[in-house]
């Protein structure tokens, strides 16, 4: 990147209440970067019947445009997640800014209905920059997007500003037990995390109900599940679930967990959790699964999901099969083993986290993404 030309101004498009804007923009800002956030949706992210959705969009539209024309024509646009529905936003963006490009999670591809590739494509096609998340999202884009963009393509990652605190808790020593404390947690039991956000993929139910079927097994265990984000309709679900099985137990030993965590107490939580359980449908390099690696505990990730070059794997990552395998795999004698295995290797695991997902090692390719120089993966 050629340091010496002074950086545009950068438009980051979506909710101002996601972590993935807000971090990215306080990131970007602390680096130099003037930036700022449109969020055409103003908090509206439901409607109900075709009409309803329609009159949705058309306001979406119109908050675009209004807010657009307030920002500097120069800035580069970077929209937050591509799906489907990025098309005709792309089309507006690509009428006022000097650059616009975007950004595809997991979650945006790997699970998309196939039948409106056209129209997928279509909006991707005109980016200046096509970005996913990750070597397999990435892939699965350019089946999809005319052969130029293959030049213009890369993998960009999200800073995690969970290392910066959890380095501190470890420096000052701070215990699991202690962490638990920090956030209200029983001390005496081991705290599971079951998945990372309420979302139908993560398929968390699915894994409540596998619990439910060994619920005298699990005595000494308290079950979390995060959904701090995600959809209402899952939110509720996991509510409900919780309920339901805390009836049956007599105790609050499943906690869904709605409160919205800043760095230092992710940090905590990450250090507090002794395993999380990923069963989700798709993934690809999860911040999630990165911070419980960092903070030293283990994952149980479906055999699926892929995390085979992700630091970690073997080690603080455990693959399983099917649910009965993941859930031996908590039983307090392998439990132990694993936790003792990642451990050993907790040093190098979180050395090798920190020069792939800190915000200290992505920000190189985040400059050049607003510079408009692609490094081409």
């Amino acid at each position: 990147m050629n340091t010496d030309q002074k950086l545009p101004p950068a438009v980051i498009i979506g909710p101002i209440g996601s972590v993935f804007v807000s971090r990215t923009a306080e990131a970007l800002a602390a680096n130099g970067i003037q930036v700022s956030v449109l969020d055409a949706q103003h908090g509206e992210t439901e409607a109900t019947g075709r009409l309803g959705k329609l009159l949705l969009r058309a306001r979406q539209v119109w908050n675009t445009i209004k807010l657009m024309r307030t920002m500097d024509r120069n800035s580069t646009a970077i929209i937050m997640s591509l799906t489907v529905h990025s098309a005709w936003l792309v089309l507006l963006l690509k009428s006022y800014f000097r650059r616009v490009t975007g950004i595809a999670f997991g979650s945006d591809i790997l699970r998309r209905n196939t039948r409106f590739d056209r129209f997928l494509a279509f909006g991707l096609n005109k980016l200046d920059t096509l970005c996913a998340t990750n070597d397999n999202v990435l892939q699965e884009i350019l089946s999809i997007v005319r052969p130029a963009h293959l030049k213009r393509a890369t993998i960009i990652r999200f800073g995690l500003p969970v290392f910066d605190e959890l380095k501190k808790l470890v420096a000052d020593n701070v215990s699991q037990e202690e962490s638990k404390r920090v956030l209200g947690f029983a001390t005496d039991r081991h705290l599971i995390s079951l998945g990372y956000n309420a979302t139908l993929g993560q398929r968390q139910i699915e894994l409540l109900e596998a619990v439910e079927s060994r619920i005298g097994e699990f005595s000494g265990y308290d079950f979390v599940v995060p959904v701090q984000y995600g959809e209402k309709p899952v939110v509720e679900a996991v509510k409900k679930a919780c309920s339901r099985l805390n009836q049956i137990t007599g105790r609050q030993q499943f906690i869904p967990l709605t409160t919205f965590y800043d760095p230092v107490s992710s940090a905590h939580f990450r250090r507090a959790t002794s395993a999380m359980i990923n069963h989700s449908v798709s993934d690809a390099f999860s911040g999630s699964v990165q911070e419980t690696i960092y903070a030293g505990n283990l994952v149980l990730a479906a055999s699926h999901l892929p995390y085979e070059n992700m630091p970690g794997f073997g080690t603080a990552i455990r693959n399983y099969v099917d649910l009965d395998e993941a859930f031996n795999a908590l039983a307090l004698e392998n439990l132990s083993k694993w936790q003792k295995k990642a451990a050993t290797h907790e040093v190098d695991n979180r050395q090798s986290l920190h020069q792939t997902s800190s915000w200290e090692a992505v920000m190189p390719a985040w400059m050049g993404l607003v510079q408009g120089e692609v490094k081409n993966e």
